[in-house]
Order: C-alpha cells, then structure tokens, then sequence
C-alpha cells in the first residue's frame, strides 16, 4: 500500500514523504519531494494523494473482478460466467464515468468479454 503524507526534512522546508510498502518485504520505496510553500499547493499535495489511493483502489477492485470472470470463463462455468460478467460490467462501466479508466477500454474490453462468455457451451 502506498502511505503519503506531507512532513518536514530536519525543519527545513516542507517536503511530501512517499513510502510504499510490499506484503513480507517491509519498506521498499520511500521518496521525499520539496512541496511547495502556498497553503493552496500544500492542499493540492494532500487532495492528489488522497485521490490517488482512491483511484488506485477502484482499478484494482475492477481488475480483480475482470481476472474472477476470467478465471469462470476458463473454468468452463457459463452459469458462473454469466454472473460474474453481470457484475464485472457494471464496474468497468463506473471507472470510465469516475475517469479511472479511458471510455475506449472499457468498450474493449466489456465487448471481447461478452463474446467470451457467449461462445461458452451451456
């Protein structure tokens, strides 16, 4: 999970701290950037980080339900392909409204995946 939070360097100017973590390896990425000195920039910083975890949550719940349709797809379980695709749909839907993922994709993607699931043997 990426964790961001503005912080100050040794009192010094302030600075955005940007740590990523892995499951079993610990701390693995951390980065300090200068931030501005303007409130409205310090806010901007937060606001953007906030946001990012955000979106960054929403694709990811979204390719985890493309990859569960994938995986009843593979399975051979149209009745459970089918299912999964009445859910998958809507959530590539939502992210091209929230602007998480570009309108074209999901056209693509949502098309390809249909066929997918229609072609299966009952």
């Amino acid at each position: 999970a990426l964790k961001t939070r503005a912080c100050r360097l040794d009192g010094a100017r302030p600075a955005i701290y940007i740590a990523a973590f892995s499951a079993g390896d610990g701390l693995r990425v951390k980065r300090f950037f200068d931030m501005a000195n303007h409130a409205s920039a310090k806010k901007r910083i937060r606001q953007t980080a906030r946001r990012s975890d955000v979106n960054r949550a929403r694709v990811g719940s979204i390719r985890t339900s493309v990859r569960k349709l994938e995986e009843a797809i593979s399975g051979g379980d149209k009745a459970a392909a089918e299912e999964a695709l009445k859910t998958t749909t809507p959530l590539l839907a939502r992210g091209s409204r929230q602007g998480v993922l570009h309108k074209n994709t999901v056209a693509r993607k949502t098309s390809r995946l249909v066929r997918r699931v229609k072609a299966m043997k009952s």
